[in-house]
């Protein structure tokens, strides 16, 4: 479990306030809100990259304040993935196992497990330059997933890619998640791709999470007129 108690913390000019949320274990958040909202802001105090705040960020009964983006075991997932282009697709997946001294035989095994899921087999022994975006994002879901982190984040890992691509690999991590189980903080300007993968949903505007909730909530009972239309909703409402 993750938790968020009253997280603020400054960015030159703009400021997170107040930000209180619980992550349990399986969910999968889906963050939405306009450009500026602080989407993305947020991902970086949960990854540990912003150590600058007020409040406390818990996992389990453990402050992570003190706890390093690379001890946190969070699988990240970026919009423009920075793959090792000296490695290949392989090399790639491999890279995290051998950072935890995984031993060999079960790395093997483990890159042929998430390849076949990922649908990346063929591409194992490919140089990273080549690969279609798609094809990349692939490999970079995998990477994240195969050391079994305990929250998988993803910053609009689809947003760079075309309409056909963004649906398939949306499928697939629908896919994953029911195969793993993991738990998921995602970020995503898309009301569409946040209504397809969120289990819950935050809706954050200037700074502060303005409604959260399960998903089938937030849509049923919108708590302001910002939130129903920008989710694109006709539910009436709250003034």
């Amino acid at each position: 479990m993750i938790r968020m108690a009253d997280i603020s913390s400054t960015f030159g000019s703009f400021q997170l306030r107040g930000i209180n949320l619980t992550i349990n274990a399986g969910e999968y958040w889906v963050i939405v809100g306009p450009s500026g909202a602080g989407k993305s802001a947020l991902l970086q105090i949960v990854s540990g990259f912003k150590p600058g705040y007020s409040g406390k960020l818990m996992r389990d009964e453990v402050d992570l304040r003190s706890v390093p983006p690379e001890k946190r075991n969070i699988g990240f997932v970026f919009q423009q993935d920075v793959l090792f282009p000296h490695r290949t697709v392989a090399g790639n997946l491999r890279f995290p196992l051998e950072l935890r001294k995984i031993p060999r035989s079960e790395i093997e095994s483990r890159v042929e497990e998430y390849a076949t899921k990922m649908k990346i087999l063929p591409l194992l022994g490919r140089a990273i330059e080549g690969l279609s975006g798609g094809e990349i994002q692939r490999v970079a879901i995998a990477r994240a997933l195969i050391f079994k982190p305990e929250i998988l984040v993803l910053d609009e890992p689809f947003s760079a890619l075309d309409h056909n691509s963004r649906i398939e690999l949306q499928e697939e991590l629908k896919g994953l998640r029911k195969t793993f189980g993991f738990t998921a903080l995602h970020v995503t300007h898309s009301r569409d791709e946040a209504f397809s993968l969120a289990s819950h949903l935050a809706v954050m505007r200037s700074g502060e999470i303005v409604q959260a909730g399960s998903c089938e909530a937030v849509r049923s009972s919108p708590a302001s007129t910002f939130v129903s239309e920008f989710l694109g909703l006709t539910s009436q409402p709250i003034a």
